[in-house]
């Protein structure tokens, strides 16, 4: 946010020119070089970057970061409890909490599934931070700070637009993942904000950088595709005509102010139009307009992601390329690129190497780029780096975190479940009927069996509505870990299997899904294997006529003797 005031340690210089990188051209084999036209909104199939880069320790990365960011280390921890139903995202370095870093931390929570955390972080910024007197009610204090006998109070009451951005898309995500019907009506509380965001901090359909400063704006705060997700979650048509007129507005500003700007790098500042300016706007500004620094860094992040999640068009990968292409210049003339530029030219005082935040940024921006030779470099940037600890660890740890979700493919614009009519119309039941109950999970792994031997180990549990069997040891056989479901059979009968799967992790991987007798002597009635990959796919397999009636029969997926962990979802069996 752009009140925030920076005083950065100084970041090691990068140890080597990008021609110096010790990485295998096969790191960048499979990146997607021609960004999908089609968004991952309108698609539901989200890019794995870091697979495309060939990683797979996504999800460690992952859990790595959450547990350092919310778990009990003061070195690396942001999230701080204020009594037994609250929370907040402290910024160590200045002792006070931000609507900024509140927002992001619902986000992080509502990507990771942890409700229990969003609820509390909700509940302080509801009573907190948000401001209902006043000139602008409904919006949100940015900063908030602590008495000496801790309680919290608003050190300042004006709006800093980005966290109510952020709030608003968290809670209409946590109204799709969790209902609005429990102790938080999160649609409600959306609505509400986004009321505020409307009424207050919007000026001709531009997001402007205070209720009090309306004559200029932040680029970084231009999120397109989070408008156009508003719109698609709205449901009267006046307010989904706003956003996604709001949307456009947002992308033409971005275009204009790029390509205004020197070198192409976005600034602190523009105009509402987004021409280009210069220096002190305004009393309290922590940096000249025309500077590309901390908030900056923000804006191909957000490039990045609606080229993705909305559809990547020319301008999201001519924008990216140029911010990549520059940076890079730097760090071959100058060992490594800066946080902050003039007018092209490196601010001279208190200017360090790319800070881990502006790495990540940058890494997701690839989402858009078009450039093997830039992902190589910007990716494994990112990719080597981890949750920073110390005294200034809160804004570019909290880049970090968010980007990692957007490179594994998890950070995803959820949409609430069709509702079904009042009264649905009469159908004619299907001719086959699934022999599998819960083929869709729908009721968490009830009817299915799971079990690991002989030394094996996996974890079997429903993310996203899905199973997944996350595999710690693999054992040496494909039976050493089994996904099952009991069955009966008819002789002389076809059964037909069909499911979805992935590799969760890995690039690809075989699974053997067998009929068969559910004990010893385990008799096989027909056995098929699948080849997974990284992309959801679906498999579909016919059975011939088994050769004996069973009761006591069992369908198996069998995932043993490979570590890459699976998911599954959609299994019907049908006779035919």
């Amino acid at each position: 946010m752009s009140k925030q005031v920076f005083n950065f340690r100084s970041i090691a210089k990068a140890s080597s020119l990008v021609l110096g990188i010790s990485c295998s051209l096969n790191a960048f084999a499979a990146f997607n070089a021609a960004p999908p036209a089609t968004g991952a909104l309108a698609s539901g199939t989200y890019r794995n970057l870091a697979a495309e880069m060939g990683k797979t320790d996504g999800a460690a990365k992952r859990d790595d970061a959450w547990n350092k960011m919310f778990g009990t280390d003061t070195n690396y921890r942001i999230y701080e409890t204020l009594g037994s139903d609250m929370a907040y995202m402290k910024t160590p370095d200045s002792n006070d909490v931000r609507t900024e870093g509140q927002s992001w931390g619902l986000t992080v929570a509502v990507m990771m599934n942890k409700q229990a955390e969003f609820d509390k972080l909700w509940r302080f910024a509801a009573t907190h931070q948000r401001n209902t007197t006043g000139s602008y009610p409904g919006t949100f204090a940015w900063q908030v700070k602590f008495d000496s006998a801790g309680k919290p109070y608003k050190a300042d009451a004006g709006a800093a637009p980005d966290g109510e951005e952020y709030m608003a898309f968290a809670l209409l995500n946590a109204d799709a993942r969790w209902g609005s019907s429990g102790a938080i009506n999160y649609l409600a509380e959306a609505k509400a904000v986004l009321t505020a965001v409307r009424t207050h901090l919007m000026v001709n359909g531009i997001i402007v950088f205070s209720p009090s400063v309306g004559n200029v704006t932040d680029p970084s705060y231009h999120i397109p595709a989070f408008y156009s997700y508003f719109a698609q979650r709205l449901t009267d048509q006046a307010d989904k005509d706003y956003w996604n007129g709001v949307a456009n507005s947002s992308r033409t500003f971005l275009q204009t102010h790029l390509a205004s700007a020197p070198n192409g790098l976005p600034t602190y500042l523009a105009s509402p139009a987004g021409a280009y300016l210069t220096g002190n706007l305004f009393t309290g500004q922590p940096n000249p307009a025309h500077i590309y620094e901390y908030d900056a860094w923000r804006v191909a992040l957000n490039i990045g992601l609606d080229a993705h999640l909305m559809g990547a068009q020319p301008w999201h990968k001519t924008a990216v390329n140029t911010i990549h292409n520059f940076l890079l210049s730097k760090q071959n003339s100058e060992t490594c690129y800066k946080q902050k530029y003039e007018y092209g030219v490196a601010v001279a005082s208190n200017n360090y190497c790319a800070d881990v935040g502006q790495k990540a940024a940058n890494a997701v921006g690839l989402l858009a780029g078009t450039s093997a030779t830039n992902a190589n470099f910007f990716f494994e940037q990112f990719w080597s780096s981890s949750f920073p600890s110390g005294t200034y660890r809160y804004y570019g740890g909290s880049l970090y975190m968010l980007s990692l979700l957007h490179a594994i493919g998890e950070f995803k614009f959820h949409m609430p479940a069709a509702t079904p009519p009042a009264t649905p119309p009469p159908v004619t039941p299907p001719a086959a009927t699934n022999k599998l109950l819960n083929g869709t999970f729908d009721n968490a792994l009830t009817s299915w069996n799971y079990n690991s031997s002989s030394g094996a180990a996996a974890t079997f549990s429903v993310v996203s509505g899905a199973a997944k069997i996350a595999i710690t040891n693999a054992g040496t056989a494909n039976y050493h870990v089994q996904f099952s479901q009991a069955i009966s059979i008819v002789a002389g009968k076809k059964y037909k299997l069909d499911f979805d799967a992935r590799v969760t992790e890995g690039t690809s991987r075989t699974i053997g899904a067998n009929i068969e007798k559910s004990a010893s002597p385990y008799t096989g009635y027909g056995s098929s294997t699948h080849n997974l990959t990284s992309a959801a796919a679906h498999f579909t397999y016919t059975f011939n006529a088994v050769s004996a009636s069973d009761s006591g029969a069992r369908l198996v997926f069998q995932l043993g003797a490979n570590a890459n962990d699976v998911t599954i979802d959609n299994v019907t069996l049908v006779e035919q």
